[in-house]
């Protein structure tokens, strides 16, 4: 019954639109959670970036319940946030007859794929995004899919939406590892090109967070970049005492080698919170050796500062990939196969990659496997720098053919 109603109203907003004029300027579908989550405000910002340079109007579509706050609208910029379940639901019928409509007056549709469209949340998410791309072709606008990922094998489902939809979209593959899983599958359309986020431009400390600069300013050059979530630490079991290792461990290196931590959410309010959970355990019986990243700054100054760090641990690719793109080395604590793409762009070892098998079950051990990294900064921060171009060449291609 669903089926044929959405059939229905598929119709129905199809005729609508009848013979519509060719549109101007583009049609932006945010990640899914545009602000809260850093990665996500990094990739679209990028995308409103340069479209803006191509002129003409666009419009940005929020496609979950997050507004987006660090754009401003202006003449040529409109931001919408009435139409987000056309990509939660496919029952959403009022939106599939305002959708040809608003995407009408554009003339390509950008989605900014992330993770979102491989079932990672939900099978009916990624039916419900994917036929609003659908239905954007079916009125004569140019549509791609910008920079996402499929962290495992794509199902049948997504292999046969993917196909479908890859006659007439073009479908734009992140990393090295997502796009020979869908070469595997048969997927017509795929492109390999980079992460967006590379192409994120930093920027400054605010002047008035007065602590973080004092914070930075006392330890240069000894800075140790820390991203640890529940999401990573809950799915490998043992997490309180896998956080009590990690404490010992890098209490142990502040007393003994000098290094300092930085303690970097990249979401909000969660993130947030997690890391000042940590930072107790780290400063207990100790004098502070951290500073926790509080409030979240934008995507653009965390940027900034996991450039100013020797060596970032992190459970979250995109700071990750905030760390590679200012060419300092990370090691990553991996889950959903999302790290192993981006190492394998800049040539790096799986030794990078400390999941639940290699994770160590003692503080002595810990702290012995973040030395080792740490004494390899030097030499991997050089071979990222001599990736870092073909890297970012590989994410420009994400734009290729937008007109003027």
């Amino acid at each position: 019954m669903i089926g044929l109603a959405k059939q229905l109203g598929v119709a129905v907003s199809l005729a609508l639109a009848g013979n519509r004029k060719p549109g101007a300027g583009y049609l932006i579908c945010s990640a899914p959670v545009p602000e809260r989550n850093r990665g996500d405000q990094a990739l679209l910002k990028v995308v409103v970036e340069h479209v803006a340079t191509k002129g003409g109007p666009h419009t940005i579509l929020t496609t979950s319940d997050q507004s987006i706050e660090s754009l401003c609208p202006t003449k040529d910029c409109r931001i919408r946030s009435d139409l987000f379940p056309l990509f939660l639901t496919t029952r959403s019928f009022r939106e599939q007859l305002a959708f040809p409509r608003v995407a009408g007056m554009h003339r390509e549709m950008l989605v900014i794929g992330a993770d979102v469209l491989d079932e990672g949340y939900g099978e009916e998410r990624s039916v419900a995004s994917m036929d609003a791309i659908d239905l954007a072709t079916k009125l004569g606008i140019k549509t791609r899919i910008l920079g996402f990922s499929v962290n495992g094998k794509p199902s049948p489902g997504l292999v046969a939406r993917m196909s479908r939809l890859g006659k007439r979209t073009r479908l734009l593959v992140r990393d090295p590892v997502s796009f020979r899983r869908l070469q595997a599958a048969g997927i017509p359309g795929i492109e390999q090109v980079g992460d967006l986020a590379y192409l994120l431009n930093p920027a400054e400390i605010p002047q008035e967070d007065l602590g973080l600069r004092r914070f930075v300013n006392q330890n240069r050059g000894n800075l140790i970049g820390i991203n640890l979530t529940q999401v990573v630490l809950g799915q490998y079991g043992a997490e309180q005492h896998r956080l009590e290792v990690l404490a010992e461990a890098c209490r142990r290196l502040a007393i003994e080698d000098g290094v300092r931590f930085l303690l970097l959410p990249h979401d909000e309010p969660e993130g947030v919170e997690y890391l000042r959970a940590f930072q107790e355990k780290l400063h207990r019986e100790a004098e502070p050796i951290s500073h926790l990243v509080s409030p979240l700054p934008h995507a653009q100054v965390l940027k900034h500062i996991a450039g100013l760090c020797k060596h970032v641990f992190t459970c979250r690719l995109h700071l990750g990939i905030a760390s590679l793109g200012m060419g300092r080395p990370i090691t990553g604590f991996p889950y959903q196969g999302k790290f192993e793409g981006q190492f394998e762009l800049f040539g790096l070892s799986s030794g990078g990659l400390v999941g639940a098998e290699r994770f160590p079950e003692s503080a002595d051990e810990m702290a012995s496997l973040f030395r080792q990294r740490i004494s390899l900064s030097a030499q991997l921060s050089e071979q990222i720098r001599r990736h870092l171009p073909a890297v970012l060449e590989l994410s420009k291609k994400n734009f290729e053919g937008l007109a003027e």
